[in-house]
């Protein structure tokens, strides 16, 4: 955990389960492009639906995140094996389908299967979704008063969410990603593993759509990125652990050691990140 997620914990809004469904959406996909059988479509399904339902929000998040990896994932398997890309997608067009009618169909359950004839005989389902659509359009063009580093604006600014990452994410956190990120850029055998940069893309997915919004008003709105950023800090925290030689191990560790400790005071302070 890390702070602006256990502060928002304690908060009645459906941004905590946002980050938890993107998040569960995120793993469903890559597990779904490693092997598209009949058990992770179906996860797949009802994670992205589940994301959908939770809040709008989702859709450019996870849509545009999805994109990216699954391009990811075809692009770097031809670098690596040397396979035709357009025969590797015909082997997930079916799944593809079959997982994109699984969500449309726990989506539209949500709204109870309700359909609204349209000029009286154009049948649409889920119009609680469509509307839901286009009044968070209509809000993101009015607008929101937002403050930010002595500011004042009405739409914002398209650098407000990564001033508030920097500030909002714990050192510790924020210092493991970084490493994280300098790994998987420098090491070849890192940047030729699509698993390895699904993270990284997510949250870049994540921040694009977030500077695009005119709705800057907390960190609330991008809490979904701090589980994608944990994930490649763990596994630096890890690496960092084990890798090291002996004469460097006790350092290494011992820093390791304080930033645990760091990550776990800023926690304890949780309720201070829920701006």
């Amino acid at each position: 955990a890390t702070p602006p997620l256990l502060a928002h914990a304690g908060i009645a809004t459906n941004d905590l389960p946002l980050a938890a469904m993107v998040t569960w959406a995120f793993y469903a996909l890559v597990r779904w492009l490693e092997r598209p059988d009949v058990p992770r479509t179906t996860v797949l399904a009802i994670a992205g639906g589940g994301a959908v339902v939770t809040k709008l929000s989702s859709i450019p998040f996870f849509g545009l995140g999805a994109i990216l990896i699954i391009a990811a994932r075809f692009l770097l398997s031809r670098r690596r094996n040397g396979r035709d890309p357009s025969l590797l997608a015909r082997a997930y067009l079916r799944p593809l389908v079959g997982a994109s009618v699984g969500a449309g169909l726990l989506v539209w359950a949500t709204y109870v299967f309700h359909v609204h004839l349209a000029r009286g005989w154009l049948p649409v389902p889920a119009p609680e979704l469509l509307a839901g659509i286009r009044a968070l359009a209509r809000n993101n063009g009015a607008g929101r008063p937002a403050y930010l580093l002595g500011n004042i604006s009405k739409f914002g600014w398209w650098y407000y969410f990564w001033v508030v990452l920097a500030v909002k994410t714990p050192l510790p956190l924020m210092m493991l990603s970084l490493i994280a990120l300098v790994w998987t850029l420098a090491a070849r055998a890192q940047r030729s593993d699509w698993r390895s940069l699904a993270p990284w893309l997510a949250v870049g997915a994540i921040m694009t759509v977030a500077s695009a919004s005119n709705i800057d008003i907390g960190v609330r709105h991008i809490l979904p990125v701090y589980p994608l950023l944990i994930v490649p800090a763990a596994i630096a925290a890890i690496r960092l652990w084990d890798a090291t030689g002996p004469a460097r191990r006790p350092l290494v560790r011992s820093a390791l050691g304080a930033l645990v400790l760091g990550q776990a005071v800023a926690e304890a302070r949780s309720q201070d990140f829920s701006k």
